[in-house]
């Protein structure tokens, strides 16, 4: 499993800086996959850091908080500090693995206008 990641997923996804990525808190994913590997990475955590109180009327900026200001919509965060090493993962697992960076995206989109105001 380590192989075919190292030779796939990391070469041709995290590495490729055409593939644009979001994560929140984006050091954690560099801290793991390797500072010199990942490019293309967007943080919607510093991203958010960067607009005016007055743009962004929140005091913590955890993708939950900027999910349910932005779209109304509560997600579970309760997956965050899982075992991620266990196989194979969950189907609760893999849900929120892939609702993640789209919730991170999302956030993107709507805070990045927010930055250039």
């Amino acid at each position: 499993m380590a192989a075919a990641y190292h030779e796939t997923f990391a070469a041709r996804v995290i590495a490729a800086p055409q593939i644009e990525k979001w994560a929140h808190y984006a050091r954690f994913e560099r801290r793991v996959f390797g500072a010199d590997l990942v490019k293309g990475l967007n943080c919607t955590f510093e991203l958010a850091r960067g607009v005016p109180y007055h743009r962004l009327p929140l005091r913590s900026l955890k993708l939950a908080t900027l999910v349910l200001h932005l779209f109304g919509e509560a997600i579970d965060k309760s997956f965050q500090k899982a075992d991620w090493g266990h196989r194979p993962l969950s189907a609760e697992e893999l849900d929120y693995a892939a609702w993640d960076p789209e919730w991170s995206y999302r956030v993107h989109q709507r805070v990045h206008p927010l930055v250039r105001a």
